[in-house]
């Protein structure tokens, strides 16, 4: 796994061990990346449900001005803390080693790019973006993206959000959201 663009463009970074998280394969996420080229440009981000921090380092390779990092699975965070000592990202960083339904409800930031990428055999997509309407915490123009499984399917809830892509790269979704 490396990051595949931007100022930090080859960089290796580690996964947590064992079947907790499963890291987004390059292949998406350069066709993720491809879709949000002009959104990235000093936006803020959330990275919640973050796994290895691989999207949110991404996006801040490629031009994001801040990113939160939520993960509740300690193993997960700390290797999230060494990608980002590796990739020598420090400022308008934060990794919180916390419940993301704790954050959702608590935060005051409006955040505009979303990484939701919950366990897929979960209710949690939909617990998330009622949160995330609820509390306001995606931007006017933000855009939220939701990675799910194709054997699970991404059921949700989206009233308050429109969806604006929607594909998929073998059995990974990805659906891409909007306010309204």
């Amino acid at each position: 796994m490396r990051v595949i663009a931007g100022n930090l463009r080859g960089l290796k970074l580690s996964a947590p061990q064992g079947t907790s998280t499963r890291p987004t394969l390059d292949r998406v996420k350069e066709a993720v990346f491809s879709m949000l080229t002009p959104h990235l440009c000093d936006a803020s981000v959330l990275d919640i449900f973050a796994g290895s921090g691989a999207m949110g380092i991404e996006a801040l390779s490629r031009g994001a001005r801040s990113c939160v990092f939520v993960e509740n699975n300690r193993n997960a965070a700390e290797c999230i803390k060494n990608n980002l000592i590796s990739a020598k990202l420090t400022n308008d960083i934060s990794l919180l080693v916390e419940d993301a339904f704790l954050f959702l409800k608590k935060t005051i930031e409006k955040f505009d790019l979303i990484f939701l990428d919950p366990p897929y055999a979960s209710n949690f997509y939909s617990d998330s973006l009622r949160l995330i309407k609820q509390n306001d915490v995606l931007s006017e123009n933000g855009l939220i993206v939701a990675e799910w499984d194709y054997d699970f399917g991404f059921t949700s809830d989206l009233d308050g959000f429109t969806i604006i892509k929607n594909k998929k790269y073998g059995r990974v979704g990805i659906t891409v959201l909007k306010r309204g």
